[in-house]
């Protein structure tokens, strides 16, 4: 149950930092506010299996 909420807190911060962006790019919201959602959005993509899988094997070479 823990797991399904963390899961829906992350969907929730994602269209959260989707929507900023946007929004920024409609000049509706301060260019703090983008960065603040991108630095989110890299650090979901850091944190994906994909990317962890091939740092992984980057780092044994």
């Amino acid at each position: 149950m823990i797991k399904d909420v963390e899961q829906i807190v992350k969907a929730t911060c994602d269209i959260a930092s989707i929507s900023c962006i946007v929004a920024t790019f409609m000049n509706m919201l301060p260019n703090l506010a983008a960065g603040a959602s991108l630095i989110w959005g890299l650090i979901r993509i850091w944190e994906t299996k994909t990317v962890q899988k091939r740092i992984r094997k980057w780092r044994k070479k």
